[in-house]
């Protein structure tokens, strides 16, 4: 019978990662960290007062 190479490690096995809910990453430490995503925005295009609609939005 052939010898079957070991498989390598997954991603997982290297990451600290427990569980993901929502946007709550759990950590096996315990710790939880808040997925947050944010765009992009040209701030030098807007208007005066796009701009201070922004600043005080």
């Amino acid at each position: 019978m052939k010898d079957l190479p070991k498989p390598k490690a997954s991603t997982q096995d290297h990451l600290d990662i427990e569980d993901i809910t929502g946007d709550l990453v759990i950590m096996k430490s315990g710790w939880v960290a808040l997925v947050m995503s944010a765009t992009a925005l040209n701030f030098d295009l807007l208007s005066e007062a796009e701009q201070d609609a922004t600043i005080y939005a």
